[in-house]
């Protein structure tokens, strides 16, 4: 390898892959690499999820209790109704 006069270049000369330093010695030069950061992934659109609220289909059981509350409340006339209920109901 051929020594490289430092006389003949100012400090901050690249040569050979050596840079002159301020103490007139030449370093190597660090090859400096640029980082790639990592982009982001561009956003996924999901396709819109379908919600579908299924209604309860309406029991087929008679509510007992409401239709003893309901009878007592209006003396035994709601008793027929309540009767009525009861035989569709079973049907099903």
């Amino acid at each position: 390898m051929t020594e490289i006069s430092p006389y003949s270049h100012q400090p901050g000369d690249v040569v050979n892959g050596h840079i002159l330093g301020s103490d007139n010695a030449w370093h190597p030069v660090q090859q400096i690499v640029p980082q790639q950061y990592a982009q982001p992934a561009p956003p996924q659109f999901a396709p819109p999820q379908v919600v579908v609220n299924q209604i309860n289909q309406r029991s087929n059981r008679t509510s007992h209790g409401l239709h003893l509350f309901l009878s007592i409340i209006t003396f035994g006339l709601w008793v027929p109704v309540w009767i009525i209920v009861t035989i569709v109901n079973r049907g099903k």
